[in-house]
């Protein structure tokens, strides 16, 4: 197995992992009525960045970004299906994203052409990779390191930093860029995580 094949097999395997790691946090603050605390901005991009990478690799023939971006996809919503199952609002979550997907799908494959499409499936990849860093604030404000998902932010770290390797590889700009900032954010949030841990130890040893 090549080089780029390793990475693409890993890569998949993270983007998965990345999707799915708010699971946990949503059963379990579904149930204890705090779904405040899920990262419910990332749930929402992450997923429209799925959708605009599949319609990118759709155009211009990279298969490999549209059998990824159909299976992150895919558990992307199902996990804001979830989301909106603990809501109670799974009936008009539905209707809602039937209605949006089907228009947005038309006017990207009727309009939209490449050139276009790669910045923009970059810049909604960039807002998924910083639609947890105002959780970074909240906790610094709090001195509460349980603002920070450390499972969703280690994932998306690890995620960004194998497809940065693949998008050099490609030579892939557009994919390359979302993925530098995902490495940045994810770095600076587990070192927040870490540091607010510790400060919140020593805090009760004293």
């Amino acid at each position: 197995m090549e080089l780029l094949d390793f990475l693409r097999v890993l890569g998949t395997g993270l983007a998965v992992v990345m999707c799915s790691s708010p699971l946990p946090g949503i059963v379990k603050n579904g149930k204890l009525n705090k779904l405040h605390l899920v990262p419910t901005p990332f749930l929402y991009i992450n997923h429209s960045a799925r959708l605009m990478w599949f319609a990118y690799g759709m155009i211009r023939n990279i298969m490999s970004f549209v059998y990824v971006s159909s299976l992150t996809g895919s558990v992307s919503f199902i996990i804001l299906c979830v989301f909106h199952f603990y809501r109670q609002t799974l009936a008009k979550f539905l209707v809602t994203y039937a209605l949006v997907f089907s228009t947005a799908f038309y006017l990207v494959f009727s309009f939209v052409p490449f050139q276009v499409l790669g910045p923009i499936a970059s810049a909604t990849n960039i807002l998924t990779y910083l639609s947890n860093v105002p959780k970074l604030k909240s906790a610094f404000s709090q001195k509460d390191s349980s603002q920070i998902d450390l499972t969703v932010t280690m994932a998306a770290t690890l995620n960004a930093s194998i497809w940065c390797l693949v998008a050099l590889i490609l030579e892939d700009y557009y994919f390359l860029a979302p993925n530098l900032v995902g490495i940045s954010s994810g770095v600076l949030q587990v070192s927040g995580y870490f540091y607010l841990s510790s400060f919140a130890s020593t805090k009760k040893l004293q």
